[in-house]
């Protein structure tokens, strides 16, 4: 068994959901887990007025984010494959590499 998990990045997109029956079959096939990782990049958006974004609506977009990713780990782990859930804040990319990087996992996406 590899306790390295396999790194999946998902944003809701159907794209990046078509990688995880992949991510899937590799990992019971390596005997490791997934690690669904979302990142949430914060923007400042100015609205006319110049009133930005309230934090509430982003506390709401997080919580929604959360959301997506824990129904998705259900889904896909609903046979016994362990599933787990990161969901970062930046640069999607610099964010996912680090996800990578702070697990020792493999990257699939």
């Amino acid at each position: 068994m590899d306790e390295r998990p396999i790194v999946v990045p998902v944003d809701g997109s159907p794209l990046a959901e078509r990688a995880v029956p992949y991510a899937v079959a590799m990992a019971e096939a390596m005997g490791a887990g997934l690690l669904l990782v979302g990142v949430h990049e914060k923007i400042d958006v100015a609205f006319e007025g110049g009133n930005k974004l309230s934090e509430e609506v982003l506390r709401q977009e997080e919580h929604d984010y959360q959301a997506y990713l824990a129904a998705l780990a259900t889904k896909v782990g609903a046979n016994g494959l362990e599933v787990n859930t990161e969901l970062r804040t930046g640069r999607a990319a610099d964010e996912i590499l680090r996800a990578v990087g702070l697990h020792d996992a493999a990257s699939w996406s």
